[in-house]
């Protein structure tokens, strides 16, 4: 099912985001506790106020390391999910991903995408840099020295938390146009989920017709947003491909609507930015004859008790809890090994005990659906999941 796979990939790309997002608020906070041992708040603020476009400088070249590093994870990750339409173009080893005959308007697009990529982290450095100055402004008017601990504390708290904004447009739908501040890790994992599922929708609408596929159905969620109910649960048709007399009098008769028109405005089926819905293919000659009860079973989601769909989703959603508040205990508690402000070794403490109580509430999800869902450790550690991107999330998959 492409759009399980797909969000599974890009629940791991976001992960690679929001350690992006954290190492620079990260900086901040190390550029924020120099000249601490001053005890001067007035004196502190002239040093900080003087070094500000050398430390420009020092995350624009931050931005540089790990743009690079992250374009190569996205074609992994876009690779990953055109093996989902053709697995004989995509190759899984143990150590990389390899891929032949792609067509040239995916590799242009894998081209594309890395570069929005390199952009955007380059735009997240520019964001930490205006927030850094944003933050010695608010510390600098600190009255007393622990008002001073305080204001900085909060700040970096504050980044770790929220992350740093970004500003996007929005492209489609009834927003387009606007722009809205998001997180980078927000943005960025949205942009990605959205960008990969209509490529991989665009591509296989492409294969589909030059081997003579002509139906498709539209999954469907019990949590659907009101504007796309309607739509959901249905049958298309492929009007690029090649359609026999049967086929045609079929789209006729049922009124079949065109894949191509639900995917445009004003509805924007699976194409607007995190609509989790997909296409799937479905034998012609079973839909010519009204034979299709099967399929709509088990496309879906959340309806028939024998669905695991809302238990994984579940354990999902645990997973990304456990994650995240590993990673902001770890964060603390590198803040608190850098400065020794017992604070950050109190909040390092709270996350522990968050990440705690969600490895339990997982375990025991899983424990109560046996048979129906596992556990898998390498999910449940960033780090893990970043240094392996893809490799490692496919091969469990497969195996």
């Amino acid at each position: 099912m492409i759009n399980q796979r797909v969000e599974n990939l890009v629940d791991i790309l976001g992960e690679r985001y929001l350690n992006i997002e954290n190492s620079f608020v990260l900086q901040n906070n190390k550029q924020l506790t120099k000249y601490l041992n001053l005890n001067n708040i007035t004196a502190w603020k002239s040093f900080q106020e003087s070094g500000t476009e050398t430390y420009r400088k020092v995350l624009i070249k931050m931005a540089s390391q790990v743009a690079t590093r992250t374009a190569n994870q996205i074609e992994k990750i876009m690779l990953l999910s055109y093996k989902t339409i053709s697995p004989k173009n995509v190759i899984i080893t143990e150590n990389e991903i390899l891929a032949k005959d792609l067509p040239k308007s995916f590799v242009n697009k894998i081209a594309k995408e890395k570069k929005i990529a390199i952009d955007q982290i380059h735009t997240l450095a520019e964001a930490a840099y205006s927030s850094y100055v944003h933050n010695v402004k608010v510390i600098g008017r600190s009255k007393t020295v622990d008002t001073f601990y305080e204001k900085i504390f909060q700040q970096t708290k504050q980044g770790i938390e929220k992350g740093v904004a970004v500003n996007y447009r929005v492209k489609k739908g009834k927003y387009a146009g606007t722009v809205r501040k998001v997180s980078f890790k927000s943005y960025m994992e949205m942009n990605s989920r959205t960008t990969i599922s209509n490529e991989i929708t665009k591509q296989q609408i492409s294969a589909g017709a030059k081997t003579g596929l002509i139906f498709y159905m539209c999954d469907s969620f019990a949590d659907c947003a009101k504007d796309h109910q309607k739509y959901q649960g249905k049958i298309y048709y492929n009007e690029k491909a090649k359609l026999s007399d049967e086929a045609r009098e079929y789209i006729q008769s049922h009124n079949i609507m065109s894949m191509q028109k639900a995917m445009d405005a004003p509805i924007y089926l699976t194409t607007r930015p995190n609509c989790r819905h997909a296409f799937h293919v479905l034998n012609t000659e079973k839909v010519i004859k009204n034979n299709t009860s099967g399929y709509k079973k088990t496309f879906t989601h959340g309806k028939f008790e024998t669905n695991n769909y809302k238990l994984t989703q579940r354990q999902r959603a645990n997973e990304r809890l456990i994650r995240k508040y590993k990673l902001l205990k770890e964060n603390n508690n590198a803040l608190y090994e850098s400065t020794k402000e017992i604070k950050y070794k109190k909040a390092a403490a709270q996350y522990e005990m968050l990440e705690a109580k969600w490895t339990k509430g997982n375990k025991e999800l899983i424990a109560s659906n046996k048979g129906l869902l596992k556990r898998n450790k390498w999910r449940e550690t960033t780090r893990a999941i970043v240094d392996d991107l893809g490799v490692k999330y496919d091969l469990n998959l497969e195996a």
